[in-house]
This record gives structure tokens, sequence and C-alpha cells, in this order.
């Protein structure tokens, strides 16, 4: 990443924190970054744009902790162990999921370069978490239902953004060990997994 982009937003991020997304103006961060607003232009179309890029590099970095997290415990495909890892960032950070919340807001309303962004970043989180669960019978000769494979991914992804709304209004019930818990028995509720031994 270029210098320049970095450090635009890195001030950006500081300020959201600390004044929220719609209290900081492109003009803010320009003067916090010591740039001209043609510079921050130059970057970032946008304000959601600038907004996208934070969230896309948050969550990556997050969720290849996640990532490693799970292979240094032996814990690929637990989904408790995934839903408790993606339920204390969103616990802990501050910054990352209401931006989440504004962009989807956002793209709904009709912005379609939001849109798409979103539409594509879903798809990759939907497609983690499929490989995720996947890679929990790496080591069993299963014959895998990729259908609900799928189905299982776009639950967690339902799950954890639901979750997160609710942590935004009510933090006070928000117990990440239950949570996780009840999360990973719900979703083997709903959407057993189909394996078949192999003939």
């Amino acid at each position: 990443m270029q210098d320049t982009k970095k450090a635009i937003m890195e001030s950006a991020m500081r300020l959201f924190s600390q004044r929220g997304i719609y209290q900081t103006s492109l003009k803010d961060i320009a003067e916090e970054t010591s740039v001209s607003k043609g510079t921050i232009f130059y970057h970032f179309p946008t304000k959601d744009e600038l907004l996208y890029e934070i969230m896309d590099y948050g969550f990556s970095d997050a969720l290849d902790k996640l990532f490693m997290a799970s292979i240094e415990t032996d814990k690929l495909g637990d989904k408790k162990f995934i839903f408790s890892q993606c339920l204390e960032i969103l616990r802990d950070d501050k910054l990352l999921f209401p931006i989440n919340i504004h962009l989807l807001e956002v793209a709904l309303c009709g912005n379609e370069v939001i849109f798409e962004k979103m539409h594509e970043k879903y798809c990759q989180w939907r497609k983690m978490f499929y490989n995720l669960i996947v890679s929990n019978y790496a080591d069993e000769e299963l014959k895998l239902d990729e259908e609900v494979i799928d189905a299982q991914a776009s639950i967690i992804l339902a799950l954890i953004d639901g979750l997160h709304v609710q942590h935004m209004v009510s933090p006070e019930h928000f117990n990440v060990e239950e949570l996780s818990k009840q999360a990973a028995t719900a979703i083997n509720a709903m959407v057993s997994l189909e394996v078949s031994q192999p003939k």
C-alpha cells in the first residue's frame, strides 16, 4: 500500500473512532493527514469508498488472524471456534462493524459502486467460511454436499451480521462463550451436514 494512501486511512480511522463516521468530513481527514483534498480524492473518489477500503483492510487482517488461530489450535472448521473468534472481533472493535453497517445501508439505498464492492466482499466471506467448514473434514473420506455447506456458510455470515446489530443496541447481553455455543448448535440443528461414506 502506498505511504500516502496508508497515512490517509490511518488518519481517517483515528477521526472516525474519535468523532464518528457522520461527523468526520474528507476536509477533516485531509487536515489530519496534512495533504490536500485533491490528494484525498485521488486515492478515494468518495468518503464511502474510503470507508470501504478501511473496512476491507481491517477485516482482511482480522480474518487472517482467525485463520491462523484456527490452524494453530487445530480447530479448522470448528463452528463454535469460528463464532467465538468472530464475535470477539465484533465485541472489541468499535469501528469496523459500524462501517460495515453504514456501507450496507449505502449499498441498499442505490449506490451501485458500493453495492458491487459489498456483493463481492460478502461472496468472499461466504467462500472463506465454506472453506473453513470443508477443512474440518479434510482427513475423512466423505462425500460432502456442497449446497448444504454453502447454506451453513451463509447462515454463519447472517448470524454474525445479526449478532453485530444486537451488540450495537444491547451490548450488556453479549456473552461470547454462550453465543458461540448456541450459534454453532443452531446451525447444526437447522442444516445437518449431509455426508456419505464412499462406496
